[in-house]
């Protein structure tokens, strides 16, 4: 579609019309598109997105924008649509969306189980938002503090980093985590954790994640923490405050 200065029908919202205009000039076709920034333009909506149908990337965060409508932008890859006021984000047509930062919204649920590509998600600091479960995904920066009480990584073989600090999980399967580098799993309810498997006990490259420690599993509820024999890790061998609660019992397998 040929989008021009007169194709208010198809963009109503004027701050959208602009940004489009200020990064593509006055006249474009929307099949030549491949991303769109609008960060911070007080627009309200981004009705007429659905003809960017080669979508690739779209960051439209800091706006006011209370829906989104991206069933249409099917090659979307990224989205960053962070510090708006969405009380709702359907996700489930984007199925190549890699990464998606919906941070700072009014999001009462999200339903990510139709995204086998995700690989980073950020949905912190959303108040209702109560994510039962999340399965089948590789996350690198997940939802911290978002009520998550099932937690399933087994499909993930992958996974390098993995945080889920601040949650309602009750147990966590990391069997198949073979090079897991990072774990935070801090103020859960495991009782038993074995990451005995996993490749904590190797050099972190800053690159993947900035922390010192490999491991922080902090919880009053951990009775129990498996590492593998001979391994030394940084904050729990010399069982740091910061990463290990002083009533976890270590054990070695």
């Amino acid at each position: 579609m040929i989008i021009s200065e007169s194709s208010n029908w198809v963009i109503k919202d004027s701050a959208f019309r602009q940004a489009l205009h200020d990064e593509f000039g006055a006249t474009f076709n929307t099949k030549d598109i491949k991303g769109i920034r609008c960060d911070g333009m007080d627009i309200s909506s981004l009705s007429g997105i659905e003809y960017f149908e080669n979508l690739e990337w779209l960051s439209c965060s800091h706006n006011s924008l209370t829906t989104l409508d991206i069933s249409q932008n099917l090659k979307l890859i990224n989205l960053d649509c962070g510090e708006n006021r969405l009380s709702e984000l359907n996700v489930r047509n984007n199925r190549a969306l890699r990464y998606l930062y919906c941070y700072n919204n009014d999001l009462n649920n999200l339903d990510i189980s139709n995204n086998p590509e995700l690989e980073v998600l950020e949905c912190y600091d959303n108040a209702h938002l109560q994510i039962e479960s999340i399965y089948g995904v590789m996350i690198r920066r997940n939802p911290y503090g978002t009520g998550i009480r099932v937690l399933d990584t087994t499909n993930n073989p992958k996974l390098k980093v993995l945080k889920c600090s601040s949650n309602e999980i009750t147990s966590l399967n990391l069997s198949k985590n073979y090079q897991l580098l990072h774990l935070d799993c801090d103020d859960n309810r495991i009782e038993i954790l074995d990451v005995s498997t996993t490749q904590l006990n190797h050099y972190i490259p800053k690159t993947i994640v900035y922390s010192d420690y490999p491991l922080q599993c902090k919880m009053a509820s951990l009775k129990t923490l498996y590492l593998k024999k001979d391994w030394r890790l940084k904050g729990i061998n010399d069982a740091s405050p910061v990463c290990i609660a002083s009533n976890t019992q270590i054990l070695y397998k």
